[in-house]
């Protein structure tokens, strides 16, 4: 006897595991953004946009400070600033 063998899963439902369940039964485990499969939380965590916005807002801002200072100097700040990021990114 074989076990479980889906591949994908019709909405509602989630794939887990081969299984399409109406919701995800493993402890940790979560529903994807597109709600098309469980994904253990802690490889998959929700807080990647937030990194990639503040990324935007970090690369703006070094080119106001660019308009404001004519000094600054663009590549080596957002380098700097984004390399912060990163460090946060890579810890969470």
């Amino acid at each position: 006897m074989e076990g479980p063998s889906c591949f994908e899963c019709f909405p509602p439902y989630l794939l887990e595991d081969g299984e399409c369940v109406a919701k995800c039964t493993k402890p940790g485990f979560r529903p994807n953004l597109k709600r098309t499969l469980c994904v253990d939380k802690m490889e998959f965590p929700d807080i990647g946009p937030i990194f990639s916005i503040i990324s935007c807002i970090m690369v703006i801002t070094v080119f106001i400070a660019k308009k404001l200072k004519k000094e600054t100097e663009r590549i080596p700040s957002i380098i700097a600033l984004l390399g912060v990021i990163q460090f946060f990114a890579i810890a969470f």
